[in-house]
């Protein structure tokens, strides 16, 4: 319930304070659940996503922000769930298996962490297109082309979904998702001349 109240709340104020044009709007239009995915450089980045995205999008935040117990409570009510990058997080893990079993989408920030440029993909994660391939699910690139600021007009670039249907059925080694890890960079470099 506080999840929609919320996103009630911040939609319009977003809206305003946040001004981004979303091209290829329709790539985020997906029936069934998907992996959505955006380069990652402020706080902000994550507010645009939010009243963007479907109602049934769950997002995965680093377990800093879950430490104080009371906010820890707020940001789940918000469809968010924390993950400790450092260590296989199986209870995050399992998090995102009860969340695809209900046919919902998972957003991912696969650089990890917030980052200086926009277009730093050199320490880009495995774990969006480990998720992609072990559910069988497309991947949703998106890419904002400037970091988000309070009145500053931007863009966010949605790509069209990504299969990984090449790497379906076969054990999920290192060496499998670091080839799946970089055809997902490959096309995140593919949005980045459209700014």
């Amino acid at each position: 319930m506080l999840f929609f109240i919320v996103r009630f709340l911040l939609w319009l104020p977003a809206r305003i304070l946040l001004p981004t044009k979303v091209i290829n709007k329709q790539n985020l239009k997906q029936k069934n659940a998907c992996i959505y995915t955006a380069n990652h450089q402020s706080m902000l980045d994550a507010v645009v996503l939010f009243v963007r995205l479907k109602f049934s999008t769950y997002y995965m935040a680093k377990y800093d922000i879950f430490k104080n117990r009371l906010m820890g409570a707020f940001f789940k009510s918000l469809h968010t769930f924390p993950v400790n990058r450092h260590i296989v997080d199986i209870k995050a893990v399992k998090m995102v298996d009860k969340i695809i079993s209900k046919n919902n989408s998972l957003m991912i920030f696969p650089q990890g962490k917030r980052l200086k440029t926009n277009d730093d993909f050199s320490n880009v994660k495995n774990g969006a297109v480990y998720f992609a391939i072990k559910y069988k699910l497309p991947l949703i690139p998106m890419f904002f082309v400037k970091k988000p600021k309070i009145f500053h007009f931007n863009r966010l670039i949605v790509g069209e979904p990504l299969s990984f249907e090449e790497f379906y059925d076969q054990k999920l080694t290192s060496e499998l998702l670091n080839k799946a890890t970089q055809k997902y960079i490959d096309k995140m470099n593919e949005l980045k001349p459209l700014k």
